[in-house]
């Protein structure tokens, strides 16, 4: 693997992290009283809903804090353990993949499956195929 996609790597590690402390900060600091205030109003509604005659049961939320704030609040850690390890996959899969597309290896090798049992090889057996710059194939023995 070349120093290129090992720094590039790690940027997008410092990327993923630095982007999870500034959601984790959005969502902390957006959660006021006022919020406070209707998520309980919500949770009273559901509540007083259900001990009526409703058709469909849903339970009421044990949570006084609404599901986003009690995530980032209590379970930081595991999120940006997750959005690291997850991202930090993609980036190797998509870097392989890229990696695999600019080589600049062009050769096929090609095998037939009627080779000889005592391991000799036919005279057109093991071909290769080539692609110059152009575009074009050439092929030949190997």
């Amino acid at each position: 693997m070349k120093p290129g996609w090992i720094i590039a790597g790690m940027c997008w590690i410092g990327l993923t992290v630095a982007l999870m402390f500034l959601l984790r900060n959005n969502i902390l600091e957006s959660f006021d009283r006022n919020d406070a205030d209707q998520w309980q109003a919500w949770r009273d509604h559901v509540k007083e809903e259900q001990e009526g005659a409703v058709s469909v049961q849903r339970r009421v939320p044990s949570s006084e804090l609404p599901p986003a704030f009690v995530l980032m609040q209590d379970h930081f850690a595991v999120c940006l353990t997750a959005a690291v390890v997850f991202s930090l996959l993609l980036f190797a899969t998509f870097s392989f993949l890229l990696t695999g597309v600019l080589s600049s290896s062009t050769v096929i090798q090609y095998e037939d499956d009627d080779a000889d049992p005592a391991g000799k090889k036919d005279a057109g057996q093991n071909d290769q195929v080539r692609v110059n710059p152009a575009g074009k194939v050439q092929s030949g023995p190997s």
